[in-house]
């Protein structure tokens, strides 16, 4: 592991060495078994044995699931095989413990709590800084650490089997290995606990990333990487790499937006419900955008033409935008933003024709939430939950801490003197499931799923 510490001339004289953890759960199990020898592994009960097993299955797990990032984890968490040494020592501490001492009905000898909450709280999920990412922690070490896991008659609870394995009544490793060598060789998104088709998504997800890093290296060669010396080639590059862009934005410009450029969205007033507030400031703040991403490109195209200088501003948006990358003074209102330069226009001037054509219209209602609402229409859609939210507690006249969000896929079920405010929305994109027309739920997705 890094340490501070370490000299730099002796890592400057050393041969550096990438060690990668072996993909997939059944190789990292065997690689595992491979670095642990059978005397240390079967020094003790078969209660230590069977413990410290399952702790390298629950190693691969949190390992594996990295390979789905983000469905996997929220983040990249750097679990080590120091994180599994310290759980194997815990269980040999706790199982030495436990010896001599009566047994009650179902105790095997290990104190479960106490291994749970030290690879909790001081081994696993102290790495662990997302509040959903640390709530799974949880879940796998209540599926993992429990006394069930080590009956051989077990039955399998619920739609997660794990360990999907028998654990042996034994302290010989090689009836642990024979367990692993059962596993398949690539690993199936269904035994994390995932969607059937989550490796459709991180395929999607590598091939963007693959194609980012081929258009900066493209860029690289046409020298938009280059220092001040190199202003001319970059010109050059600007040219024929950022005309696509230039294209697009005119083209919306004079297409949807040339029908909301004269619309004008008035200043928010303080009899505004928090709804219409929203709306307001959201469609204030799209057109504010609109004109920034229009003068920037305006910019740009005035001096790759000569009729404009050169600033260290433009030269940072324009070699951003040749890396596919959209500028950062172009997110700072818009915390989702796409990260590709061409969805980022399409999605803005999509999202200034809503707010400036639809919803200013609907706010001069007086009802705006009459019709089925388009989260992708806001730039901050959680902004927009939040005053809904605010506007119904003035409704109900209770606090906004006792309300509760309650959803529906048939409208009927909602009551109105519970609900004052339902809004129906629409265009939802759904990962991991699929909608039931027919039945109005939500029901397992396959691996064919879209």
């Amino acid at each position: 592991e890094p340490h501070g510490n370490s000299p730099p001339i002796l890592l400057e004289t050393s041969l550096k060495i990438t060690y990668e953890a072996p993909p997939g759960v059944k190789k990292n199990m065997l690689r595992t078994l491979e670095s642990w020898s059978n005397s240390w592994f079967s020094a003790g009960s078969t209660v230590r044995s069977q413990v410290i097993f399952l702790c390298a299955h629950f190693h691969a797990i949190m390992q594996e699931r990295r390979t789905y990032i983000p469905q996997g984890w929220a983040k990249f968490y750097e679990f080590s095989q120091s994180d599994l040494m310290s759980a194997c020592e815990t269980v040999s501490l706790l199982v030495k413990l436990c010896e001599g001492k009566q047994r009650g009905p179902g105790d095997v000898g290990i104190d479960w709590t106490t291994l749970i909450g030290v690879l909790e709280q001081a081994i696993y999920g102290s790495r662990v800084d997302n509040e959903f990412d640390s709530r799974l922690v949880k879940e796998y070490m209540a599926l993992f650490f429990k006394t069930d896991n080590l009956n051989p008659g077990r039955m399998k609870s619920g739609g997660l089997d794990i360990p999907p394995f028998t654990i042996p009544n034994s302290t010989d490793m090689p009836d642990f290995r024979a367990q692993v060598e059962q596993l398949p060789d690539i690993d199936n998104p269904q035994s994390f606990g995932m969607a059937p088709n989550a490796d459709r998504s991180l395929q999607r997800i590598n091939s963007t990333k693959a194609i980012a890093v081929l258009r900066q290296l493209a860029s690289a060669v046409g020298g938009a990487g280059g220092g001040g010396g190199a202003v001319t080639m970059d010109i050059k590059a600007w040219k024929q790499n950022l005309g696509p862009l230039f294209q697009l934005w005119d083209n919306v410009s004079r297409g949807p937006l040339s029908k909301v450029r004269n619309v004008e969205v008035r200043q928010v007033s303080p009899e505004d419900a928090p709804v219409v507030a929203f709306v307001l400031m959201d469609a204030a703040e799209a057109a504010k955008l609109g004109d920034r991403v229009s003068h920037s490109l305006g910019t740009l195209q005035k001096v790759i033409q000569g009729t404009a200088l050169s600033t260290p501003d433009v030269v940072a948006e324009a070699n951003a935008l040749m890396r596919a990358e959209v500028p950062r003074g172009w997110t700072a209102t818009w915390p989702s933003a796409p990260e590709d330069p061409a969805v980022f226009l399409q999605g803005l001037a999509k999202r200034i024709e809503a707010l400036k054509g639809e919803w200013v219209k609907r706010v001069a209602s007086r009802n705006p939430l009459e019709g089925p609402v388009v989260l992708s229409d806001f730039l901050r859609p959680d902004v927009f939950l939040n005053a809904l939210r605010q506007q119904t507690a003035r409704a109900l006249k209770i606090s906004i801490d006792s309300l509760h969000l309650v959803s529906s896929f048939e409208p009927h079920l909602l009551d109105g003197s519970s609900a004052p405010l339902p809004v129906s929305v629409q265009n939802l994109i759904l990962e991991g499931c699929v909608f039931d027309t027919k039945h109005m739920v939500l029901s397992e997705g396959q691996r064919n799923s879209p």
